[in-house]
């Protein structure tokens, strides 16, 4: 028995990150740039032509989602310094920040992104919150997707193994 599901059937979802460095949300808007140009078939028969699907990043508030990409840090109650609303950072920036060597975790210590305009911080629960949306959500994935590529043209190879023969 198979089940399908019918054209025009909406599903969503969210994803929520933690830790994340920039490259890596590059590769998402990467991943879901390609889901909405219909270029990721998903299931059983996709050599049949089944599996299509489109995603998107909904920029429309629905209950208690602000719409667009939300981004969150942890508030606190200290006068420390922390990401200013004109940059966004990645692991390796927060790591660097609380002193760890990048080298521990492969990380960058450059690991962030000037934001032009820059977007504000809004406190919700015990967190603020920026949100991207319109012109700022094209930017941000820009800026994300050139960092991922840039990451890619770094990355150290994977050693191989030996083949027998020395070939």
């Amino acid at each position: 028995d198979q089940e399908t599901v019918t054209a025009g059937t909406t599903f969503t979802t969210a994803l929520h990150l933690r830790n994340f460095e920039i490259w890596q949300l590059g590769m998402l808007f990467i991943i879901v740039q390609d889901m909405e140009d219909s270029l990721i078939q998903i299931g059983s028969g996709r050599s049949r032509g089944l599996g299509k699907i489109k995603a998107s990043i909904s920029e429309q508030a629905e209950g208690s989602h602000p719409g667009g990409v939300v981004l969150s840090t942890m508030r606190t109650t200290t006068k420390r310094q922390t990401e200013p609303d004109k940059e966004l950072w990645g692991l390796g920036r927060w790591l660097a920040y609380e002193g760890e060597d990048e080298k521990t975790y492969d990380t960058r210590t450059n690991d962030l992104l000037e934001l032009d305009p820059p977007i504000a911080h809004t406190r919700q629960s015990i967190r603020n919150i920026r949100v991207f949306k319109n012109e700022a959500l094209t930017t941000l994935k820009e800026q994300c997707i050139e960092a991922f590529v840039t990451r890619m043209q770094e990355w150290k190879g994977v050693p191989q193994p030996a083949r027998p023969g020395g070939n």
